[in-house]
């Protein structure tokens, strides 16, 4: 499992625990190729993802994320965004858990 932890300031970003494909060092300064899209940094989870919905299918089980999970993380977003472009902090306040997601 790859832990990715973000912080976004005016000035750039932190980061922890990024894949990282190779890095050059000189004069003093570190590089770290990006990669230009999703799929080369995100490939492996991806198929992790979708094996673990596939064995699910084989024994008759739901796994990964709920419809619950879904609107939790677009409610965690929309009030990120909201302190990012306001500048202060804003409290993530979810609905009441539906008994289906129990």
């Amino acid at each position: 499992m790859i832990l990715i932890v973000k912080w976004f300031a005016k000035k750039g970003e932190i980061g922890l625990t990024n894949p990282t494909y190779f890095n050059v060092k000189t004069e003093q300064k570190d590089y770290t190729r990006v990669p230009s899209d999703w799929k080369e940094r995100f490939i492996s989870a991806y198929d992790k993802e979708l094996q673990l919905w596939v064995d699910g299918i084989k024994h008759d089980e739901i796994t990964g994320p709920s419809a619950w999970d879904g609107y939790m993380a677009s409610v965690t977003t929309n009030a990120c965004s909201e302190s990012r472009d306001n500048g202060y902090k804003v409290e993530i306040k979810f609905d009441e858990k539906p008994s289906l997601y129990q």
